[in-house]
């Protein structure tokens, strides 16, 4: 380990860097918020190279708030509760010495030549943060994508391990059995002295520019020397595994497509974020006021144990450490209440296996199916209570509901959405390539990904939730432009018909049937002579049914599902799912080929060969071999899509038509894709992506990929 101390050591760094054909590099900020200049600043860069060049590692510091003459004490195994037999080649004393801080504009002037040298690979792990920290400084990223040699450390591991964690720390805990330092344990390091010094309380979490500078070269110089050894494994391992060339050409190509859509952020309508969160809180005390006023009393909304007493009577109990035994812990004036509600579902209770003690420590669950369910209920005499008091009770399960979903919406995507805007106005999510084993994407910060959709299963209640509609908060740039909203229609489904080549889930695409119609028709005799696409209003019951069957076929459910779902005998649920698969008899003999091909060879495949490794399938555990067997259905459709969404943005992203009007990619919420566009190019930029998403793949499928596309002002306009 070499900690950078001059310019002379500098630029001879630069110089060896430029002569290896792979250049390792992290680097170390301030904070996670590095999607936008202006709030998270760099601390140091670490660089490693090619053991023919030089195999020590280098830590250049720019931004620590201590310079000046180590002073030992900081470590202390004990103080942040390590082991130190963990740690046999680490001595306090190699810290010994000063270090200061480079001028960070002669740093820059020394690397910035090296990211642009087309003569070396650049490898990080989590390559796509670093990239944003160089931006931040003036590097050009475009260039170096123009230039196309990087390589994420943390992408490639997930193509050869789907389920593992990335974290560096874990990989190395997996691989070599070693104890890699961990980001809190160096943090903890810094001194209560020298967070007073800095304006922190002796409580407050430290930050990186906080840390002295030895024990932070230190810390970031494992990274790199783990990251530099793990790299010529997994490109063996990928090699290895035939993934090496859908690696390079697709997954690697995606990431630069995801770092520009994080870059470039999407603009939020404060001022109606603002009404919209204040709107959303005074409803919610509203709601509340209304249950306390239906129920005669006050409680936690919040707290399944209360709303348990109050809708079911149940009785907690706790374990008794003085008697022995079990005693009773609950509101005796809520459990008075007792709506007379049956229990359906409980929690899983104690942590031990003995029945009587998950009996005595379970309660009643009350989440949102569970709520539902009660809702589908006939009063019975049984219940202990009136009919008149049992609807009222229902009327509070409506009340919780909506409370539920509401607060949702308004701590998740209002006040949460309002944390994570930037000084720009606009959200810069985080899309993380490696956030699912499904290889769909994932988003956080804020989780754009997964907005809410308000006015689903509320058609009655449209006025109410129109008020909370998240998407229309996001809006173009300037007035000048317009949001495009693309989706393709069913997507999962119709590759469930290319895969299969089931003859009724093709025609179901090629005659525009109604889905639920249809497997009404395969399963129940009133509706086997009926067109799919008036059983709705014939028998609209039996297509909710159906409905309920469906969903649970296409996520790999059970007899034991359906029964539950359609509150009917186990038995009756599984003649259902024979007559479904008898009408779908290409699928159920797609799902047995499925099976078999994944316990023979351990991995199921997507449209263009992506690996689903099924680590568990010949697993002695029924459970765990069940779950994968599901695996072994859902992962070819899930990652299909996957892959058609990446096919479609890679293709956009190069066409150089839509970048010469200007319009430019900004979020992907599932198989959405929402755009940004001058509004005067508005339609042939429609024209141009709708081209792309319907002819993503390489090889026509079965039946086309339809896409929906619209613009407005708004997100929701353009929906």
């Amino acid at each position: 380990m070499k900690i950078v101390q001059n310019e002379l050591e500098l630029y001879q760094l630069a110089k060896k860097l430029k002569q290896s054909s792979v250049r390792f590099f992290d680097t170390e900020a301030t904070g996670l918020r590095v999607r936008h200049p202006g709030v998270v600043q760099i601390t140091g860069f670490t660089f490693a190279m090619d053991d023919n060049i030089d195999d020590k590692v280098y830590y250049i510091p720019v931004g620590h708030d201590f310079e000046g003459e180590y002073e030992r004490g900081h470590v202390d195994f004990e103080k942040l509760g390590l082991n130190p037999s963990d740690f046999p080649f680490f001595k306090e004393e190699i810290l010994d010495g000063e270090y200061y801080n480079l001028d960070l504009d002669d740093v820059l002037s020394a690397l910035t030549p090296v990211f642009y040298d087309p003569n070396g690979i650049l490898v990080a792990h989590n390559l796509s943060f670093d990239l944003h920290v160089l931006a931040n400084l003036g590097i050009d990223i475009e260039l170096i994508f123009a230039i196309g040699k990087i390589f994420d450390t943390m992408i490639a591991f997930h193509t050869v391990d789907e389920e593992a964690e990335k974290k560096l720390e874990s990989i190395v805990r997996r691989r070599y059995h070693l104890i890699k330092t961990d980001f809190d344990d160096v943090v903890a390091t810094v001194t209560g002295e020298e967070k007073k010094s800095v304006g922190l309380k002796a409580n407050n979490k430290a930050s990186f520019q906080h840390v002295q500078i030895p024990i932070g070269a230190y810390y970031s110089g494992e990274d790199v020397w783990f990251m530099k050894q793990l790299y010529y494994e997994v490109i063996d391992e990928m090699i290895e595994d035939g993934q090496d060339k859908l690696f390079y050409k697709m997954r690697m190509p995606f990431l630069p497509v995801l770092w520009r859509m994080e870059r470039r952020g999407v603009k939020v309508d404060l001022v109606k974020l603002d009404r919209m969160t204040v709107k959303a809180k005074e409803e919610l005390d509203k709601i509340q006021y209304a249950i306390y006023e239906l129920c005669g009393a006050e409680f936690n909304i919040g707290s399944g144990q209360q709303v348990a007493e109050i809708l079911h009577g149940h009785k907690k109990h706790l374990k008794d450490k003085n008697q022995g035994g079990f005693k009773e812990s609950y509101n005796k004036h809520l459990v008075a209440i007792n709506f007379g509600f049956p229990v359906f579902n409980w929690t899983e209770g104690g942590k031990k296996n003995d029945k009587k003690t998950k009996k005595m420590l379970a309660i009643p669950q009350t989440d949102e199916d569970s709520l539902t369910e009660l809702l589908n209920l006939e009063w019975n005499q049984k219940y202990g209570v009136t009919e008149k008091y049992f609807e009222t009770g229902k009327k509070v399960i409506v009340l919780l509901l909506r409370y539920a979903k509401l607060k949702k919406l308004h701590s998740s995507f209002m006040v949460g959405l309002k944390e994570n805007i930037y000084a720009d106005g606009k959200a810069h999510p985080s899309y993380n390539i490696c956030g699912t084993d499904s290889w769909r994407l994932s988003c956080d910060s804020p989780n754009l990904q997964q907005l809410p959709r308000p006015l689903e299963g509320d058609e009655d209640d449209y006025e109410f939730w129109i008020q909370f509609e998240i998407r229309e908060l996001f809006v173009p740039d300037n007035e000048d432009e317009v949001i495009i909203a693309a989706d393709w229609s069913n997507l999962e489904k119709r590759i469930t018909a290319h895969m299969t080549k089931d003859k009724n889930l093709i025609r179901l695409f090629e005659e525009n049937l109604d889905g639920h119609g249809q497997v009404a028709t395969l399963v129940f005799p009133e509706c086997a002579d009926i067109h799919p696409n008036k059983v709705k209003k014939l028998f609209p019951h039996l297509r909710q049914h159906a409905k309920a069957i469906g969903f649970a076929m296409d996520y790999g459910g059970t007899a034991f599902a359906v029964s539950k779902s359609l509150n009917i005998p186990k038995e009756q649920a599984q003649a259902y799912i024979d007559k479904y698969f008898e009408g779908y008899a290409g699928l159920a003999a797609w799902a047995t080929t499925q099976k078999q091909f994944g316990r023979k060879f351990g991995f199921v495949l997507t449209i263009l060969g992506h690996k689903r490794h099924l680590s568990g399938i010949l697993s002695d555990n029924m459970k765990i071999r069940s779950y994968y067997e599901r695996l072994c259905l859902n992962s070819p459709i899930q990652g299909s899509a996957a892959d058609i969404c990446i096919r479609a943005q890679l293709a956009i992203s190069k066409d150089p038509i839509l970048r010469q009007l200007g319009c430019t990619m900004r979020v992907q919420v599932h198989d959405e894709l929402v755009f940004v566009a001058p509004k005067k190019y508005k339609l042939l930029c429609m024209e141009r992506i709708s081209y792309f998403m319907e002819n993503a793949l390489p090889k026509a499928m079965v039946i086309p990929l339809p896409v929906g596309i619209d613009y407005g002002s708004c997100y929701a306009e353009a929906k």
